[in-house]
């Protein structure tokens, strides 16, 4: 199964298990039957109750069918990224940071299920199965993914990350402080990323690139230099007012 790292606004990799493919068409499977269920009782309840005025009952049923749509926005809205269907499945949408999807964010992802939802599965299912954090067309254009929540209690934390919160800590890097929270996401992910050797050449190249931005000289591997950095900047953007 998949597994999503996300970075927090502190620079902490998270490693999730992404939702599977299973899971997902499950989800899409009850949310579509409760979507076609809700139709119908509305289109029931406003034959009965507008029989005799056709221009009413064309309103409610624009209406209904509009409010049975946006069902899984307001869903995922108001329910913590959550549909009924991604409730029974365990799973949730979540941004790439592990932080909650803004309102943006999530109407985007439903724009979107117009080209890769489940009329047009195909397309959504393809790029769950080879994108690198399983995200359909509108999680990539949104920032999200989706995640089997259950998961959390097999997150993977490194107690090395939380250095830079231990009362003695001492900064080896003050001058981390003078990078960007961009570019420390971009450090963060290339010192997270899975062991090959093109993650040893980036790591070096990286390592080089860090220190004459800095002005600075590390005495220690790519790696270790750099994880250091990282601990320097989560100390002083933890210390910021």
């Amino acid at each position: 199964m998949a597994v999503t790292t996300f970075v927090t606004s502190q620079h902490v990799s998270l490693h999730q298990r992404a939702a599977s493919l299973s899971s997902r068409f499950l989800a899409w499977l009850i949310d579509g039957s409760i979507m076609v269920i809700a139709y119908f009782m509305i289109v029931s309840v406003v034959t009965i109750q507008a029989y005799d005025n056709p221009p009413l009952a064309i309103v409610c049923f624009v209406i209904g069918a509009i409010v049975t749509l946006l069902y899984p926005l307001i869903m995922e809205r108001f329910n913590k990224g959550q549909t009924l269907g991604k409730m029974a499945l365990g799973i949730q949408v979540m941004n790439l940071d592990g932080s909650r999807p803004s309102l943006s964010q999530l109407l985007l992802r439903w724009l979107l299920l117009i080209v890769d939802g489940p009329l047009l599965g195909s397309i959504g299912m393809l790029s769950i199965i080879f994108t690198k954090n399983s995200q359909r067309l509108g999680d990539l254009a949104a920032g999200t993914t989706v995640i089997q929540k259950n998961g959390y209690a097999q997150l993977h934390i490194r107690l090395d990350d939380f250095q830079y919160a231990m009362p003695d800590y001492v900064p080896s890097y003050p001058a981390a402080a003078n990078l960007s929270w961009r570019q420390m996401e971009v450090i963060s992910r290339v010192v997270s990323a899975p062991r090959s050797v093109q993650r040893w050449n980036n790591l070096g190249a990286l390592s080089t690139k860090v220190q004459q931005t800095l002005k600075i000289t590390a005495h220690q591997p790519p790696e270790i230099f750099l994880n250091i950095l990282l601990n320097d900047y989560r100390y002083y953007a933890g210390s910021v007012g």
